[in-house]
């Protein structure tokens, strides 16, 4: 089996269409029918999409940003490459939902919008969209797995051996995230108790990310043991674990409650 690696989906007269930058795009149309769907549900549509388009505008530059401080030799003093992402393509996925949310922190404080009612819509949002573009990863070449003698292996052109398919770890697994989320957004736990949903994506995300970076071809090393994604994602992970301790236990309480 071997994925064909594919940078270049297709031409539009002498424009390229790039697999992740399509993919990219096709994210965030559909997350936005998403948020404003769900927001006409609010009956804040308006209120959400304007809101939404910023933090993904916030969050690709904290994403570069990110990027290219940790990968400064690649880039140097030169500064059209921090602005040609076609040349020198490059995101930190942490990068992106830190600027995201500090971001959404001061403008939902500023426009009087509750901060964790938006960043529980934001994530079920988030979780669908990441599975997109993690396609877009796969397809455009962007990043691989390790050498593998798994039975799922895949040949990826170009490299010897078969590999991972990580990318496609990533997506699949975010698309379950978002209909696990999804489905308890629809539920009564998102007016209860809002944020939970904000820390159940959190917590996934960064256990999921801990996990699957052992699957792929990584650059940056911490003494040879763990990636910074990895690093990233184990504080996220324990920050994450207090207040889910606290909502669960609450939740039993209560249930001991209703059955007295």
């Amino acid at each position: 089996r071997e994925i064909i690696v594919k940078p270049i989906l297709f031409m539009i007269g002498p424009f390229h269409v790039f697999a992740f930058g399509f993919f990219l795009m096709m994210a965030f149309l559909l997350s936005s029918f998403l948020v404003y769907k769900y927001g006409r549900e609010e009956l804040q549509e308006e209120a959400l999409m304007d809101t939404f388009v910023y933090t993904v505008l916030f969050s690709l530059f904290g994403g570069r940003i990110f990027y290219i401080l940790f990968h400064f030799e690649e880039f140097g003093a030169n500064i059209l490459k921090y602005l040609i992402v076609r040349d020198s393509p490059g995101l930190s996925l942490f990068g992106a939902l830190g600027g995201g949310a500090v971001f959404l922190y001061f403008y939902t404080r500023r426009k009087k919008i509750s901060f964790f009612k938006t960043t529980d819509i934001f994530s079920v949002v988030a979780s669908f969209g990441l599975s997109l573009v993690s396609l877009g990863m796969l397809l455009g070449g962007a990043s691989y797995g390790l050498k593998t003698s798994l039975p799922w292996g895949v040949r990826v052109a170009g490299l010897a051996g078969k590999r991972h398919p990580a990318e496609a770890y990533f997506a699949v697994i975010f698309f379950i995230l978002f209909l696990l989320l999804h489905r308890l957004y629809r539920g009564r736990l998102r007016k209860s108790t809002p944020g939970t949903l904000s820390i159940l994506f959190l917590g996934s995300f960064s256990f999921s990310i801990f996990l699957l970076e052992f699957t792929r071809e990584r650059s940056l090393y911490l003494y040879n043991l763990l990636s910074l994604n990895q690093l990233f994602s184990l504080i996220i992970f324990l920050l994450c674990l207090a207040p889910l301790f606290k909502f669960f236990l609450g939740r039993i309480k209560f249930n001991k409650k209703a059955n007295i």
